[in-house]
């Protein structure tokens, strides 16, 4: 039987899982100090921001499977701060969707279905000219060109997943030649999500739950519109937040905490099953416009001084995500907060990934 046990720690917590009692109780011996050090300065981190609103979400921080720290901070509704935010809320993954799409698409093209260098026209006749001979590895790359549906209308909020479909079906132009550079763009992960769904002739939500997030142990990740509960999102003013009710791809996906960290761990512990579709995305990536960074299915990569890691943010009008994670040493870095933080949340998330690099080389 699996044993969870919750230590708190500076106003924080820590999440330790294995099988067994005794090696609850080994692995707490082993880690408690090294955890209380690398707790208080998470915290210490993270309070340096109070004076600017102040974070509201959860922090992940992974050393492996069996070591794993939780941190929670602020309330379910910043507004009324009358629930603590809880490893169970469901956050708005905003942009991490992507790397969990770029992952359907690995497995397909590992399995044969598709090809990375094959033209979408083959699967969606209904573009015109200029956007068939965009390749699969293209759209999954930022390397397309296609204009985004974002930029395409003013109805943020109310456009439906048909009627974005139908802007990009109407396009007979791109912002640059396929394949000449790399800018980013939502509608590719938009058509990802409408390939998928053809060539496996199931809703694109189904396929993911079923084939992605099940396995990996995401019990309670969803995809709009057919989530349940979960949070809402508020911008920096504290304003809450109306969203597209669908899931295009490259957004519309909710997670908990505790989605996140079976996701985690499930790859930590199994990675004959999962290591070789994140070494495709690699595989396949290509260069982004950041220098030392390449892109490729939902990921960037490069490297620091503890080594190959990927990377990828997510932001909209009431969220703000962030994962890292190291690939040898397995290093795991994850931000899910659902109040907006412009003028803090990046800096904060780099000086969290500089903390971990400075204990792990230490």
């Amino acid at each position: 039987m699996k044993q969870i046990l919750h230590i708190s720690i500076s106003g924080t917590m820590k999440l330790v899982a294995k099988t067994g009692l005794f090696f609850v109780v080994y692995n707490l011996s082993s880690h408690i100090t090294t955890g209380q050090t690398i707790s208080e300065k998470i915290d210490r981190v993270v309070h340096e921001y109070d004076s600017m609103g102040g974070y509201n979400g959860i922090i992940i921080v992974g050393f492996g499977a069996d070591s794993v720290l939780t941190f929670n901070y602020g309330y379910q509704d910043p507004l009324t701060k009358k629930e603590r935010i809880s490893l169970t809320d469901r956050f708005d993954l905003a942009s991490l969707a992507k790397e969990f799409t770029g992952l359907a698409t690995v497995k397909l093209i590992e399995k044969g279905t598709i090809h990375p260098d094959d033209c979408i026209g083959k699967y969606l006749p209904e573009l015109k000219p200029a956007l068939q001979k965009v390749t699969i590895k293209q759209l999954a790359n930022h390397t397309n060109g296609i204009h985004d549906f974002y930029s395409l209308t003013t109805r943020h909020d109310t456009v439906n997943k048909q009627e974005a479909l139908e802007m990009l079906f109407q396009l007979d132009t791109t912002v640059f030649p396929p394949g000449s550079k790399w800018g980013y763009s939502n509608s590719g992960y938009l058509l990802l999500s409408e390939i998928i769904e053809r060539v496996t002739k199931m809703p694109f939500q189904d396929h993911c739950l079923s084939e992605i997030l099940v396995p990996l142990g995401m019990t309670s990740a969803c995809y709009l519109p057919a989530c349940g509960e979960k949070l809402y999102g508020y911008t920096d003013e504290l304003k809450p937040v109306v969203y597209n009710a669908f899931s295009s791809g490259e957004a519309g996906m909710y997670a908990s905490g505790e989605d996140m960290i079976a996701y985690y761990q499930t790859v930590c512990r199994n990675p004959e099953k999962w290591q070789k579709y994140f070494a495709l995305t690699y595989k396949f990536s290509e260069a982004s416009n950041t220098e030392n960074w390449n892109y490729g299915f939902g990921w960037y990569f490069t490297e620091d001084r503890l080594g190959k890691f990927r990377a990828h943010s997510g932001r909209n009008w009431g969220a703000h995500t962030y994962i890292r994670w190291y690939e040898k040493s397995n290093t795991f870095l994850c931000l899910l907060s659902n109040k907006k933080s412009d003028h803090f949340f990046k800096k904060m998330r780099e000086e969290l990934s500089d903390l971990l690099v400075e204990e792990m080389c230490r």
